[in-house]
């Protein structure tokens, strides 16, 4: 369904209630259809261009008043009947509580001490839920010998993509470890799906889903034997998913890992992974090591199955090609500290390259934001990471001809983040 819908930046109202009206009347005029799909909340903020939570609470509103249907695995449509949305919105609720029940047996915990935890959290607030992390960093260190994570501060909201990129050895790993409980900080505190880390890592990971690149599988066993053991780890795997991601990725279930590609062992992992249906996925360095191809095509399905439903999803990779191409949020991380995050279309929009020709008698122009200089004395090249239209007429009126204003790759945006970074850093 193409989605007309409009976000007014004049409006005085919050861009989740605008989406909610809008939305509303499409229906009430049968533009949107009883029974229909509707758009996914992530192609909207796609398309609208705001934060993925934005059109989530969106969605989750709507639902809740029985307006949409959302189900697992199979996208949102306009409720043939209010009564049955909120019937299903019920439903849905259920499905939770089951699972809270499957994580107090599995803690070993009785029906009434589950009972008493849950009353123990008092009244949920609304915008606690909204605005709900599934990862939190505060400032967060670790000292090595040659390398120090320093003072890093994160956070993931629940529902997002968030593409950490950095350099080899900028301390990716060393934040995905700490996240996974492998490695304890020095200082700081850290939050996963709402449990302390490392303290409470043994819960927290029943929820995430790990890939990496050099993750080991048991070469002489089959995929199907892998599948079978995850299984009987985790109760909340879905076989009938799994199946899915068998055909999608084109994985025979009775083929050794030792004769898979590189390629197709990424896959398995990813199968065994998402199987489970985490909470949270980890992706690091994933497509690391692969051929052009290879990588294409792990790419390739990887989106696919992100459409299938909406997960709060950490991204590391020194490719930023391949981090744009999934993400909603960047973080750019470089010798151990953040030195960049934001949405990703923000990171787009306000990054520009202004290459200006200078009148005799014109000093170059003062515009915020300016990151570098380059070109020659008459011809300057200028790099701003808040640019504004305005900055033509501004350059303009101070004798300086704009030639051009050249959009920015997500490459060249991190590249002139670490390089006027590191040039204030020596000053």
């Amino acid at each position: 369904m193409h989605s007309d819908l409009v976000i007014s930046q004049t409006d005085g109202r919050p861009m989740y209630l605008q989406i909610m009206d809008q939305i509303r009347q499409r229906i009430a005029v049968g533009d949107w259809e009883q029974g229909k799909e509707i758009p996914s909340i992530r192609q909207l903020a796609v398309t609208l261009r705001v934060s993925v939570i934005t059109v989530k609470r969106a969605y989750m509103e709507l639902e809740r008043d029985g307006i949409i249907v959302t189900q697992q695995g199979k996208g949102s449509i306009v409720a043939p009947d209010p009564k049955l949305g909120a019937k299903l919105y019920d439903q849905e609720l259920a499905k939770h509580i089951d699972r809270v029940a499957q994580l107090g047996e599995l803690l070993g915990l009785t029906p009434k001490e589950i009972a008493s935890r849950v009353r123990s959290r008092g009244p949920i607030d609304e915008g606690v839920l909204m605005n709900n992390l599934a990862v939190h960093f505060e400032g967060v260190s670790k000292v090595y010998p040659h390398f120090t994570l320093d003072d890093l501060s994160l956070e993931l909201p629940a529902g997002t993509i968030m593409g950490l990129i950095g350099a080899n050895g900028a301390g990716k790993s060393t934040t995905i470890r700490i996240l996974m409980g492998l490695v304890h900080q020095d200082q700081g505190r850290v939050h996963v799906l709402g449990r302390e880390m490392p303290r409470e890592q043994a819960a927290a990971k029943l929820d995430i889903g790990f890939v990496s690149e050099d993750m080991r599988l048991y070469g002489s066993a089959t995929l199907a034997w892998h599948m079978k053991f995850v299984r009987s780890l985790y109760p909340q795997w879905d076989q009938s998913y799994a199946d899915t991601l068998l055909r999608r990725f084109d994985l025979k279930p009775q083929q050794k890992i030792k004769g898979l590609s590189h390629g197709q062992r990424v896959k398995a992992a990813l199968l065994l992974a998402l199987a489970r249906r985490p909470l949270l996925l980890v992706l690091d360095e994933p497509t690391t090591g692969l051929d052009p191809v290879a990588r294409q095509e792990v790419l390739a399905e990887l989106m696919a199955v992100l459409t299938d439903e909406d997960r709060t999803i950490l991204f590391s990779s020194h490719n930023t090609s391949d981090v744009e191409q999934i993400s909603d949020q960047i973080t750019f991380i470089d010798r151990g500290r953040i030195i960049a995050s934001d949405d990703k279309e923000k990171f787009l929009d306000r990054w520009r390259r202004l290459r200006l020709v200078l009148s005799p008698e014109a000093d170059l122009p003062s515009l915020p934001g300016v990151v570098e200089v380059g070109g020659s004395e008459r011809l300057p090249v200028l790099v701003t990471n808040r640019f504004d239209p305005a900055m033509v007429s501004a350059c303009n009126d101070a004798g300086a001809t704009v030639q051009a204003v050249d959009p920015m790759t997500l490459e060249e945006i991190f590249v002139a983040n670490v390089h006027s970074r590191r040039e204030k850093q020596t000053v």
